[in-house]
């Protein structure tokens, strides 16, 4: 492109007072400037205003999506939080309490809201539905205590049994043991934690040692061990097996 610059004494011009480069440029050339009043007006029509903003439909949209997925949660779940901030939801239907920013709750929540709305969440409407869930868990929830596998409450220990889609747990105390529907403690899952065989009032503990090489003399000491293990409000004591090279030790 070529161009040409020229640098002139405004002075010299003979502009009028508020004359300026335009004025300048018609005295020079004879091309007058366009008056802009007399330009034809363009109406817009209502087809282009509400076409304008398209940004603002999106925005409604996902908004709109996040508080059905809010609307979704508090309807099928109690929102609480423990003593860390931590915050949970706990199924109304089965009974079984996830941590609201864990990957099971994140499934557990895009496989219901799938099958019940016939579509999936966007992913800035799910991030905006979980920050308002924490924040309604954190200022209108109850603070509880959660536990993993086992827990207890007044002279009552329980025992989560682990199953998918339930909350059955034991319930043993000095008298008896026995399997209840829902426990009063709540307990969470983490995504290792197995399913427990349920157990028989007519099973035999001493099937247990033709599984493992304990003498007679030490067999009180594992079973002790072994109860220990499940007693949340006891220290929990070491196991150290002693034996020759090939007695099994580490199996």
């Amino acid at each position: 492109v070529n161009a040409h610059y020229e640098i002139i004494d405004a002075s010299q011009l003979n502009l009028n007072e508020k004359g300026d480069a335009v004025n300048w440029l018609a005295n020079k050339t004879g091309i007058k400037p366009i008056d802009i009043y007399s330009l034809p007006r363009v109406e817009i029509s209502e087809k282009n205003e509400s076409s304008t903003p398209h940004f603002e439909e999106e925005s409604d949209e996902r908004q709109s999506q996040a508080s059905m997925l809010v609307n979704f949660v508090t309807e099928r779940a109690t929102l609480f939080y423990d003593q860390n901030k931590n915050v949970y939801a706990h199924d109304n239907k089965t009974q079984e309490t996830r941590r609201l920013d864990g990957r099971q709750f994140k499934d557990w929540l895009l496989a219901n809201f799938y099958r019940t709305m016939g579509k999936s969440p966007r992913d800035q409407s799910l991030r905006e539905a979980l920050s308002t869930l924490n924040g309604i868990a954190i200022h209108t929830g109850e603070c509880q205590e959660v536990h993993i596998r086992v827990a207890k409450q007044d002279e009552n220990y329980y025992i989560d049994l682990g199953e998918p889609g339930k909350n059955r747990a034991i319930q043993i105390n000095s008298s008896y043991w026995k399997i209840v529907d829902k426990p009063p403690v709540l307990f969470i899952r983490p995504g290792t934690l197995l399913a427990l065989s349920e157990p028989s009032m007519n099973g035999d503990f001493n099937s247990i040692w033709s599984l493992i090489n304990i003498p007679d003399n030490a067999r009180l000491l594992l079973i002790t061990w072994l109860a220990e293990c499940f007693r949340p409000d006891t220290p929990f004591p070491i196991l150290e097996l002693i034996g020759e090279q090939g007695s099994a030790k580490s199996t």
